[in-house]
């Protein structure tokens, strides 16, 4: 499951909104929240692009490391 406090802090880290990121997704804006609200995790080709555009990696968006 991935660590949305952790994606939304580096975020801000880098300077960036959460509403960027969706749409560099091509997703709508309340695409994390509705991941949160239903339980879902995020796709491992989506997890990566999040992980490129915050300069991390997918392990450390998913709180694995």
């Amino acid at each position: 499951m991935f660590d949305f406090p952790r994606i939304k802090l580096l975020a801000k880290e880098n300077g960036l909104s959460i509403t960027f990121i969706c749409k560099k997704l091509n997703m709508a804006k309340t695409y994390f929240h509705d991941l949160e609200k239903t339980g879902r995790d995020i796709p491992d080709d989506k997890i990566k692009v999040i992980a490129d555009i915050l300069d991390t990696t997918p392990e450390y968006l998913r709180g694995e490391t």
